[in-house]
């Protein structure tokens, strides 16, 4: 524990004991959390909203086993990546289409920076969903999330033509080349 301190939350790499069909070792995360009581409930909360943006989108990671402890509470990632790495139109396409494919299943992120994204053989997945709200309707909320991604990529805020280009891309109303000329900071 730290004292004196707000709870701290450190990301470790652990090794996991299963074998896959190879029977390779698979490598997964471990998200800690140092705290109280109150601390138990954040995870908690984190982790069901982990697991039902899971059932609802692939580009979610994929959560395992929760634990309580003294003074802790952690969760089991199933994968582990490498951060995004926004330097190419590419990687940054790839990344706002990752947070499309949150936003059209319902899954509005709520602190969707890049920093809340990895990158998997499979593509990018978001982690950390501590803030995460599921809805089956469109709403201000997704701009929120796009915003933030956005000021986390560009360091910029986005114009409203850019939010309204990606407001209208998930409604549905233009399609990702159209919105991507709008959203498009090079």
């Amino acid at each position: 524990s730290v004292e004196g301190t707000a709870p701290a939350v450190t990301d470790v790499a652990a090794r996991g004991s299963t074998r896959s069909q190879t029977s390779a070792l698979r490598t997964k995360a471990l998200k800690v959390m140092l705290g109280d009581a109150r601390v138990h409930l954040v995870m908690q909360r984190e982790w069901e909203n982990a697991k039902n943006a899971r059932l609802r989108s692939d580009n979610v990671i994929t959560v395992g086993a929760i634990f309580f402890g003294h003074g802790f509470a952690a969760y089991v990632m199933d994968e582990v990546g490498t951060a995004v790495d926004t330097d190419t139109v590419q990687q940054r396409q790839a990344l706002f289409a990752s947070l499309y494919a949150l936003h059209i299943c319902g899954v509005i992120h709520g602190d969707a920076r890049v920093q809340n994204a990895i990158s998997l053989q499979v593509g990018i997945v978001w982690i950390d969903f501590a803030s995460t709200f599921i809805s089956e309707e469109v709403s201000a909320l997704i701009g929120n999330d796009f915003r933030e991604c956005f000021k986390s990529v560009f360091d910029d805020e986005p114009k409203s033509e850019q939010i309204e280009a990606y407001m209208n891309y998930v409604g549905k109303k233009m399609s990702f080349e159209e919105a991507w000329q709008l959203l498009c900071v090079e």
